[in-house]
């Protein structure tokens, strides 16, 4: 019975963890009116407000396709994902492979040029020529595609402390991000293979000491079969741990 529950979480698991690992958003309500699609996103005081430098340390992501409504209006905030992201050449243009940050400007990216929180790396360039000027300042904005990947680095000494929790672990194993979803399937996955496995062994020792008891003459025979149940218990065990593997990287 665990046996066939087991196969059927694992095709659950990977039907659906593969589809969303790329690109993850919750819903919000938009409570703050002056969010647009491309904004970076902070929560203040329990509401969803456009992220600037003094709240970036509340930083949830990106919002996109903003969806409003007279009586329910409700904002989509990615937290992983490439979304088309407002961007400033404050700290200069942003060029394909850089990283980038909040702002003085509320919702709107800047390059990051040393340290502090990054949002996402820039997939596109930023082109002047196609930006829209920042009233009557020498900024420029334009939205672009970002990777996002929020996290805190060092550009100077090539160091990075990601965070939040789930990020910590996608660093730890040496892949660049990985999200709740994920954890909690690997989770369950390995919990029930090692649950299976350890049952398996601990079933198939006590028939074996049973069989043998009865049959002493046939223990050569019975022994082999025992090895056979541990080798089946340990694949179930490895399989797990490299089905885990395979949700955490992709």
């Amino acid at each position: 019975m665990l046996k066939k529950i087991f196969v059927i979480l694992i095709f659950v698991i990977l039907t659906t963890s593969f589809n969303y690992a790329q690109t993850v958003f919750k819903e919000f309500p938009n409570i703050y009116k002056n969010i647009h699609s491309g904004d970076i996103v902070s929560l203040e005081n329990g509401k969803i407000v456009p992220s600037q430098n003094i709240n970036a340390n509340s930083v949830l992501g990106i919002e996109s396709n903003n969806i409003i409504n007279d009586s329910n209006s409700v904002i989509h905030v990615f937290s992983s994902g490439i979304i088309n992201t407002y961007v400033s050449n404050i700290n200069g243009n942003v060029n394909k492979g850089d990283h980038i940050t909040t702002s003085s400007l509320p919702g709107i990216a800047k390059k990051l040029n040393s340290q502090g929180l990054s949002i996402g790396e820039a997939v596109q360039s930023f082109n002047i020529n196609k930006a829209t000027r920042y009233k009557n300042t020498n900024i420029y904005i334009e939205k672009i595609p970002i990777s996002i990947n929020i996290e805190y680095l060092n550009l100077i000494n090539g160091a990075s402390n990601i965070y939040p929790f789930s990020y910590n672990i996608g660093n730890t194993l040496g892949v660049k991000q990985i999200n709740i979803f994920q954890i909690i399937s690997v989770l369950i996955i390995l919990f029930i293979s090692i649950i299976i496995s350890v049952t398996t062994i601990i079933k198939n020792a006590r028939d074996t000491v049973k069989k043998t008891a009865r049959n002493p003459l046939a223990k050569k025979g019975i022994l082999n079969h025992f090895y056979f149940k541990i080798l089946i218990a340990m694949s179930i065990f490895t399989l797990g741990i490299i089905l885990g593997y395979l949700i955490i990287i992709f």
